[in-house]
């Protein structure tokens, strides 16, 4: 079984100054200097890449097509394989998909993909009888288009059918059509958000029909709980964002993952910046300056001495107490009314980036803990998506040699 990793534009400057919060002096085009997640390590942190269409700007594909392919662009090993969708979610509230199989066909074949996705529409169950069976028939008319232009045009990658439904029933349904139209490589979509118990109940219901030689691979859906069942069940291959995502859109005790399974909260500092826009659950400097009262001098201060004493404290330089009361200080200020006191002291407790030998974690000690700006929050995504992937590796191998 493999992973996928779905790739959204993450980048980061790799000589990024995390004293002085300042890019790098060469960095003129961020595609051209930043790094990808996969370049900061020697060994593997994902099996392939999974790259939406819904992602890639008309200028980025201009790029692509000049570049040499999805693999040069990304600086990928051309063995690493690399899926193309379509990103049905963002259009999910659209009465059809913006894009034709002609388009789609064109757009996998000349910028070098492995393995092309048919085009869907998501189904929700809260959707009429009608609403659904009309998602559903797009999707498979798509499907039936594609696999015959693909091959009219005598394309040379891989097409991947993808079934979407709303039970179990349904979704099997999608996959004997699938299966008679030709494909022998089957995608679930639209499961990202749904129980464990209906994702393995669908599952079931498709197993009995799997031909032994046909792929399957099932979008959004990388839970370490349900790997033996992934494999048992017939799924060869799936994909998540979430380890990467949840370093600064998770909750307040899950930004950074460690091997053990322990999850840890990101101490937040804020940029003081004029001008700037509010951030997720964070009040802008403007907005700080309004309500508190204080002056931007002052605020700069704070700001400066929790990054300071955090970075002491790193280096054996200063107590915990005194680190924990002027990141706490300074955190209160930006309208986060939640009580991080205890989150933080674990944090800071247990030292988690001190024990972690990934490149991220050696290079750069404490930034990566700390809640604070692409460079840092990313660069911490990285580091989950490796943690990850050997969790999920190890999670294979146990089951496979049983």
């Amino acid at each position: 079984m493999k992973f996928y990793l779905p790739n959204f534009e993450d980048l980061v400057d790799p000589e990024y100054d995390f004293i002085n919060d300042r890019p790098s002096s060469r960095r003129h085009d961020r595609f051209a200097h930043d790094w990808y997640a996969h370049q900061f390590f020697d060994e593997p942190i994902f099996d392939g890449v999974l790259l939406s269409k819904t992602v890639v700007k008309p200028s980025i594909e201009t790029r692509i097509r000049k570049g040499g392919g999805v693999h040069a662009f990304m600086r990928l090993d051309p063995g690493v394989p690399v899926m193309g969708d379509c990103g049905a979610f963002s259009y999910r509230n659209e009465d059809k998909p913006p894009y034709g199989v002609d388009e789609i066909l064109d757009y996998y074949q000349s910028l070098g993909f492995n393995y092309g996705v048919s085009i869907d529409h998501l189904i929700f169950s809260k959707m009429s009888t009608a609403e659904r069976e009309h998602r559903l028939t797009i999707t498979l008319e798509n499907a039936q288009a594609f696999i015959t232009g693909y091959q009219v045009r005598g394309c040379t990658f891989t097409p991947v059918g993808i079934a979407q439904g709303w039970d179990a029933a349904s979704r099997r349904r999608a996959i004997e059509r699938l299966l008679k139209m030709g494909y022998r490589h089957l995608a679930l979509g639209g499961m990202a958000r749904s129980p464990n118990k209906e994702i393995l109940e669908t599952l079931e219901a498709i197993k009995p029909i799997l031909p032994p030689d046909v792929t399957l691979h099932i979008f959004g859906v990388t839970r370490l709980e349900l790997i033996p069942d992934f494999i048992r069940l017939g799924v060869t291959s799936a994909d998540s964002a979430a380890p990467l995502r949840r370093a600064f859109l998770g909750s307040n005790n899950d930004n950074y993952w460690t091997r053990g399974g322990r999850k840890y909260a990101a101490i937040r500092v804020p940029e003081v910046k004029r001008g700037g826009p509010k951030r997720r659950g964070v009040d802008s400097t403007d907005e700080v300056l309004q309500r508190n009262g204080v002056t931007l001098d002052k605020l700069k201060h704070m700001e400066q001495e929790a990054l300071r004493l955090l970075r002491a404290y790193d280096a054996g330089q200063a107590g915990l107490e005194e680190t924990l009361a002027a990141v706490l200080a300074y955190d209160q200020l930006h309208g986060d009314t939640r009580d991080l006191a205890d989150t933080y002291r674990r944090t800071l407790q247990d030292r988690p980036w001190q024990q972690c030998d990934c490149p991220i974690c050696r290079a750069i000690g404490i930034e990566v803990i700390i809640f604070r700006g692409n460079n840092r929050n990313r660069r911490r995504g990285f580091h989950n998506v490796k943690v990850f992937y050997e969790q999920f590796r190890k999670a294979v191998r146990k089951h496979i040699h049983k």
